[in-house]
Parts: C-alpha cells; structure tokens; sequence
C-alpha cells in the first residue's frame, strides 16, 4: 500500500513537470529549471528525467525536489546530446548540478549529459533554484 501510495506521488509530481516543460518548449526556452514534486524518491529520477526528455526532446533541464519527511534536497539535470544554449556553448549537466549544489552543501555527480546530486535541507529549494539560475545566467 505505501508503495503504491508513493508511486501515485512520483507520478504526480512528474505529470506537472512535464506541463511545465511542455509549457516551456511552447515559449521556444531551450533551457529550463523545474521544480518537481517528487520528495526524495532516487528511484522516482530515473522515471522523471525519461518523462521529461520526451515531453521537450530538445529542452535541457534541472529538476529540484524537496523531501519534506526526510528533510533532504535531491537535483538531477539533463541535457540532450548536441543542445547548445543561445549563446552557442555546450551545456554541462555535471558543472549544471555541482554549481546548483554548492550553495546548499550538497554534491552529486555524473557526465556531461546527465547527472544527479543531494543536499541535507529541503528548506533550502529556493537557494538551489537561484543558483541553477545564476549558473545559466552567466554562461
């Protein structure tokens, strides 16, 4: 039961990050960061980023989410192979999560495509989110 009850709200949390990436790819954005509702699932990344790629193939994309219960921060990025942001550099997922990372005392790892990271303190969402953001900002 409690295992169906979290699948239903992974599944959840996704379904509004893909609006949300859908909505994004709509406005012509090519870079997107997402807060996604799926606590600290490690398994539910996997099924996020394979969600969310399909609904934006062309997007690159960082997914925050905070785990209230167990008061961890969990991040995860992606960016398709061959993604270039306007200004015409190649985007790192790894450098995109370590510098999203940092500022909360978290750390993660991963390639240049992908990758994935946590940090102690799920109050810390909005810091994380205006790092990612300043990250791109001075690409």
């Amino acid at each position: 039961m409690r295992n169906r009850l979290l699948t239903a709200v992974v599944d959840a949390g996704i379904a509004g990050a893909v609006q949300q990436m859908r909505d994004a790819a709509a406005a012509g954005t090519d870079v997107c960061v997402l807060t996604v509702d799926i606590g600290s699932d490690v398994k539910g990344v996997k099924r996020a980023i394979d969600s969310l790629s399909k609904a934006a193939p062309g997007v690159a994309f960082l997914g925050l989410s905070a785990g209230q219960a167990d008061d961890k921060l969990l991040c995860f990025s992606y960016v398709p192979e061959g993604h270039a942001q306007a200004q015409g550099s190649a985007l790192n997922a790894n450098e995109w999560l370590s510098a999203t990372l940092s500022p909360c005392g978290g750390r993660g790892g991963g390639k240049a495509n992908m990758a994935q990271g946590s940090a102690a303190g799920a109050g810390k969402l909005a810091t994380a989110v205006e790092a990612a953001r300043t990250f791109l900002a001075a690409r």
